[in-house]
């Protein structure tokens, strides 16, 4: 006769609880246990794993040439090497050096971004960043006459004052459409269009005509403001400057894991760990979710067991699991033991994959 038996997920949990870790083998194993708790550094979490106190746990983290936290001066909070030496650099430096610590100044200033030079800015007219005076000193340029720029950062605009024409005034001129308004449209992005009056059936119209030559004079001030901008040598220098200062700021986000010592694994004489692959386990450590996009041959595979390893020895996973296709699953579980001696691997075998076993 045949029965059924329910499965064990019918009558009980079959997924553990998370058991916090109660201790860690060093302060950087309990930076990691308090980022993947916490999303932060706790110290007093961190103190408690390692039975320290908070300013040795301070201590030891920030040794060596390369420290694993920094405190921001500006948000008065502990942050990973990762997160503080990363996003707005330029800005953290100004601070860290208005708040004076020489520690932190060092850091930023080995992480800034390399200043870009004049032949690799690109001005445009009309862009934002570029110093109203600028604008009218090109007015001055091309007609000889007086003005007065300005800019709203509230409605993004620009104003432009004439206060005299100017003798070239007419060259960048068409009917219809003076050189202060063109060069006005430009500022502002806006088309250029020449209207007619219109009548009292209907209202003003488009004047192709009158348009296109407008336009044409539009593409012709453009061109000469491209070639002008940069010909002095102290503006060329001074719009370089503001364009560093504003735009040339931010670091992507890096993970450093030169520090890892990975307990277990094989010495270094039989399988090393090229540095990409140890800022990945690190990544990988510190993050849930990652993806290792390495090209074949890079080692993702021993960066992915390592990885593995790692979280099961700090208790950040209870029984970490690797998928693999099938005729993978042996020289994988072989390289799990290639790299950690020591470890337990449960793995199918081919035997495994028959009919009669697979279940």
């Amino acid at each position: 006769e045949e029965s059924v038996t329910p499965a064990p997920i019918m009558a009980r949990r079959v997924v553990p609880k998370y058991e916090p870790p109660t201790k860690a083998d060093s302060a950087a194993d309990a930076l990691i246990i308090s980022l993947s708790e916490r999303g932060r550094v706790d110290l007093e979490r961190m103190a408690s794993l390692v039975s320290k106190t908070e300013a040795e746990i301070i201590e030891e983290l920030q040794a060596g040439e390369k420290p694993l936290i920094f405190k921001d001066p500006e948000s008065g909070q502990w942050e990973t090497s990762n997160a503080y030496l990363s996003g707005n650099v330029r800005k953290k430096l100004i601070a860290a050096k208005a708040a004076d610590i020489p520690m932190n100044v060092k850091a930023l200033e080995a992480v800034q971004p390399a200043p870009w030079t004049a032949d690799q800015v690109t001005v445009m007219l009309g862009s934002a960043w570029v110093p109203p005076a600028v604008y009218a000193e090109f007015y001055e340029h091309i007609t000889g006459g007086k003005a007065k720029a300005s800019y709203s950062r509230a409605t993004n605009t620009f104003s432009l004052g004439i206060s005299e024409q100017g003798p070239q005034a007419g060259n960048w001129s068409s009917q219809g459409a003076p050189a202060q308004y063109i060069l006005s449209r430009l500022l502002n992005s806006q088309p250029v269009l020449v209207m007619t009056p219109g009548t009292r059936e209907e209202g003003p119209k488009v004047d192709q005509e009158a348009t296109a030559i407008a336009q044409l004079k539009a593409r012709e001030m453009v061109d000469e403001f491209g070639d002008w901008v940069f010909r002095d040598a102290a503006r060329r220098a001074n719009l370089t400057e503001i364009f560093n200062d504003r735009y040339n700021t931010r670091v992507t986000r890096q993970h450093d894991g030169s520090h890892l010592t990975l307990p277990g694994k094989v010495p270094d004489g039989i399988i090393s760990m090229r540095r990409h692959q140890k800022n990945a386990i690190w990544r990988g450590i510190a993050e849930r979710f990652m993806l290792i996009d390495h090209a074949v041959g890079a080692g993702k595979t021993f960066t992915g067991i390592a990885r593995a390893i790692e979280r099961r020895r700090m208790g950040l996973s209870k029984k970490p699991m690797i998928v693999v296709p099938n005729h993978l699953v042996e020289q994988w579980a072989a390289d799990v033991y290639r790299l950690y001696p020591g470890a337990k691997v449960l793995a199918a075998s081919s035997k495994d994959f028959d009919v009669k076993r697979r279940r």
